[in-house]
């Protein structure tokens, strides 16, 4: 009696691959074994003769107990139940369920495409659905972008931020700027390849003026004004002097240039340059920006930059008062310096002075005390020396 070593298997393969359904039986004898696929009720093979026509199905037989089916190519039409079975009476049989794994693939009819630009300040919802055998994971990375001179490009673009979101579906909620970017969806269910797309996201929102407050430039010069404008988009910006708008792109080409540089971040730079500056150029102006429905100004002075003489303040005269200390025979004469009169002192002479010779005056104070000491001394000696000789006379006489 035939008897087979397993009565019931499964079997997983990956689609693309080749499959191998196992039917090993023991003591055939003189019977027949056959495959049957369960979904459709087709015969394969009958014995050693292939029924179907289909050139990926063979019996490879490699000895005489192996009855084992062979599908190459496996696609998602051969996953499914299939049967070994022997013309017994009863007939008895070994099931085989195949498995057909298939990576995971975004449909595009529930997926997002290309998404509107968003306002600022509303709700965002992007979709990514995803199928696969088994039933793909979704995970959602955002990644920033930049435009530099009108191209775009993404930071870090070989690494992944961390998942910011699972599930098909992300929603945004009141949505800003900085939410501008690049949106990854990922499938994976673990078979190669996974699946991914990008959405681009750009979020309008109104425009945004900065100037310097005041700058300064002298006449005859030219004088370079800068605005700073963010906005997406920007339909349009100009300079305003007053009611006159005096660039618009080739306004009084003589007196004015004007030039435009993309930054980044939705950031343009507009510059404003006066040539020869006159009497009438200085005074306010104005950048202004309109998005839409939504303008947005800011205002910068120009002054006239004089260039200032400044001249030295009067000097301030000091006085030097030089006393005599009172003395007697038997004591020292000197001369003091004083900034001030002092009772004690008689005044023998009153100098007026500068700042600087003052000073002089006082760093070398050694000096003119010691030229004055000499001086005394003379004066003394001598009048020692004409005392004695008076005295020397009036002795002879």
């Amino acid at each position: 009696m035939p008897t087979f070593d397993r009565a019931f298997e499964n079997l997983t393969v990956i689609i693309g691959n080749s499959a191998t359904l196992p039917c090993f039986i023991t003591n055939l004898g003189d019977h027949k074994v056959a495959w049957i696929k369960v979904s459709n009720m087709d015969i394969l093979t009958i014995g050693d003769y292939k029924v179907t026509n289909d050139d990926r199905i063979r019996l490879p037989q490699g000895y005489v107990s192996d009855w084992s089916l062979s599908i190459s190519s496996i696609n998602e039409d051969d996953a499914g139940e299939y049967i070994c079975q022997v013309n017994t009476e009863p007939q008895i049989i070994s099931k085989i369920h195949l498995n057909v794994q298939l990576p995971p693939k975004i449909i595009e009819e529930r997926s997002t495409i290309n998404p509107s630009p968003i306002k600022e300040g509303e709700d965002l919802r992007l979709y990514c659905h995803a199928e696969g055998i088994p039933a793909p994971q979704v995970s959602w990375f955002f990644r920033k972008i930049r435009i530099r001179n009108e191209r775009v490009f993404i930071q870090n673009p070989k690494t992944y931020d961390h998942v910011i979101h699972e599930g098909d579906t992300l929603v945004i909620r009141n949505i800003s700027r900085h939410h501008t970017g690049v949106y990854e969806c990922i499938a994976n269910n673990s078979v190669l390849p996974a699946a991914s797309r990008k959405i681009k996201v750009s979020v309008e929102f109104g425009p945004e003026v900065q100037t310097e407050s005041k700058i300064e430039q002298f006449r005859g010069m030219d004088a370079r004004l800068e605005c700073k404008i963010k906005s997406n988009p920007l339909i349009n910006h100009y300079w305003m002097r007053g009611d006159h708008v005096i660039v618009n792109g080739i306004d009084r080409k003589e007196k004015y240039d004007f030039a435009i540089f993309s930054h980044s971040d939705y950031v343009t730079i507009s510059i404003l340059v006066i040539k020869n500056l006159t009497s009438n150029d200085y005074g306010k102006y104005e950048c202004f920006a309109i998005n839409g429905k939504t303008a947005s100004k800011s205002e910068i002075f120009l002054d006239e930059l004089v260039l200032r003489h400044f001249t030295s303040p009067r000097p301030i005269v000091s006085r030097i008062m030089v006393y005599q200390d009172k003395f007697t025979l038997s004591e020292s004469t000197h001369v003091k310096l004083h900034r001030k009169n002092s009772n004690s002192s008689k005044l023998i002479k009153d100098i007026k002075l500068s700042d600087e010779e003052y000073l002089n005056r006082i760093f070398n104070k050694e000096d003119n005390f010691l030229s004055v000491s000499s001086h005394i001394y003379s004066n003394l000696i001598c009048l020692l020396i004409g005392l004695t000789i008076c005295f020397i006379i009036n002795f002879k006489q």
